[in-house]
């Protein structure tokens, strides 16, 4: 049961990267527990606390029939006498919720509205208290999602390319968020280079590495001797001659890069001591050990493609891409080889154009890396929430303002359910209290906001991420009232 739980929000968290705490919150809110803080938690939660969820719930709702939890003939008004719908019990309350949220939501979000934008970024990042953003990096992530907006509307199913990097502020009291478009911050090990470099032509490649397309283990090596006689320690070993015949090809690979104009190696793998003293040698820059990770936002700033042949036999302009600016930068005490190009700046391509996008990197100021993971996650699903904005932009009321309007409105509704039929009484009357129970969680989630008792500022929440979070907590609820009569008497079943 705890895998169903946990399948069930994470398949919402997957989708809206909202973290989830709505959801979570109104489908644990039937629990005599306390709502579950994270998402986490809730992936984690044992056997023992499903039970403890589903007797609540059974405790809740007793004495109602469960087939009038499963189904049940409901009329709206007497006008509607003839009339009969059948309902699942929470299916009611679901859809009456999804009816009022569409009165609700029917305001778009104003791109041109800096305000508005920083609504919508609050209404994500209040809820994560832990990652502490202040509200002038909620500014600095609105100018930065506004840069990458044109691209974004001709590929509005790719998310934008942000990646966040961490510094350590000197004094606790002092912060300095910083962002950096059309820049990547590559970590890790790189050769003695001749940075700062400046217009650059850049190659790329990925794991494979070898001066030539057969291994130098099939390589055969056959020794020809003239005339004369020669001892034994005159014979030239295999090895040596391989040795000889890889460093050569080392040779050539280095002079035809070159040849084509290449000022900068970037190497998903390692690359070898030889062939690095000599691209040295010839003034070209090398990074090597380049993490997947950073591959496609290397390929997102030059535009080069990724290449596999070293040899560089078919290697044309196409293939190779441009940085206006590569430099050294030291960060939190790790070094980084920052690569800047701004595809607008200088001619190129139409081919290395189309591997361009744009691309930001964020500077922000972290105490430890658990905050920094924090920071990152939260920061990552706000520009995944802005982004699926831009295909829906409608937007509802935040901080329990929607909640308590639907409190409000079920309620009113849940009065109207009457029976013409006597004999439909009772079952309307238990369609009642599963409403009733419904509306009770969704006030229990808004609780908090109400005790506050402070103005709290404006905030925006997705009106997609909203529905989905009710959904998924009401099928969650629907599907372990279908199975709460096995568990709950499973569990307090006499072993004898």
């Amino acid at each position: 049961m705890g895998t169903l739980v946990a399948q069930f929000v994470q398949s919402h968290i997957n989708q809206c990267h909202d973290g989830g705490l709505f959801c979570i919150m109104l489908a644990s809110s039937y629990a005599t527990i306390r709502p579950l803080p994270s998402s986490t938690a809730i992936i984690h939660t044992t056997n023992c606390i499903v039970i403890r969820l589903l007797r609540s719930v059974h405790n809740v709702l007793q004495g109602i029939p469960k087939h009038r939890l499963v189904s049940g003939t409901y009329i709206s008004s007497p006008r509607t006498a003839s009339t009969s719908r059948m309902y699942i019990g929470f299916r009611l309350a679901l859809d009456w919720t999804l009816d009022e949220l569409d009165g609700i939501q029917e305001n778009d979000l104003d791109w041109s509205d800096h305000d508005a934008i920083v609504a919508v970024l609050r209404g994500i990042l209040s809820a994560k208290h832990v990652a502490a953003v202040p509200d002038a990096a909620m500014a600095m992530l609105v100018h930065m999602f506004v840069h990458h907006i044109p691209w974004l509307l001709e590929h509005p199913t790719v998310p934008p390319l942000v990646r966040v990097v961490v510094s350590r502020p000197q004094l606790p009291h002092l912060t300095d968020h910083m962002i950096l478009h059309h820049t990547v911050l590559i970590p890790g090990y790189r050769h003695v280079t001749h940075l700062p470099l400046r217009h650059v032509t850049v190659a790329l490649f990925n794991v494979t590495i070898r001066p030539t397309t057969t291994p130098t283990s099939d390589i055969e090596v056959t020794i020809k001797v003239d005339s004369g006689t020669y001892h034994s320690v005159m014979t030239p070993s295999a090895a040596g001659v391989l040795q000889e015949a890889e460093l050569t090809g080392w040779a050539t690979v280095a002079t035809r890069l070159q040849a084509c104009g290449v000022q900068m190696v970037l190497s998903q793998k390692k690359i070898p001591a030889f062939l690095a003293a000599r691209l040295n040698d010839l003034g070209i820059a090398s990074v090597e050990r380049l993490s997947i990770q950073h591959l496609d936002a290397v390929q997102a700033v030059t535009g080069a493609a990724v290449l596999s042949d070293w040899m560089a036999t078919d290697v044309t302009a196409a293939d190779l891409g441009k940085v206006d600016h590569a430099y050294a930068l030291e960060l939190g005490g790790v070094e980084y080889v920052a690569l800047t190009c701004d595809p607008a700046s200088h001619e190129t391509n139409e081919v290395s154009y189309a591997r361009t996008r744009p691309m930001s990197t964020i500077k922000m100021d972290c105490i430890d890396d658990m905050a920094f993971e924090e920071l990152n996650h939260v920061l990552q699903a706000a520009i995944h929430v802005l982004t699926n904005l831009l295909v829906d932009p409608s937007v509802c009321a935040g901080a329990g303002d929607t909640e308590r309007a639907l409190v409000r409105q079920l309620r009113r509704r849940a009065v109207g359910l009457t029976a013409v039929d006597s004999r439909d009484r009772a079952e309307c009357r238990g369609l009642k209290r599963v409403v009733d129970s419904f509306v009770d969680a969704l006030e229990r989630c808004t609780l908090p906001e109400q005790q506050k008792g402070s103005v709290m500022p404006d905030v925006l929440d997705s009106a997609a991420v909203k529905t989905s979070a009710i959904v998924t907590a009401v099928t969650l609820v629907t599907t372990l009232l279908r199975v709460d009569g096995v568990i709950v008497a499973g569990a307090s079943s006499n072993p004898k």
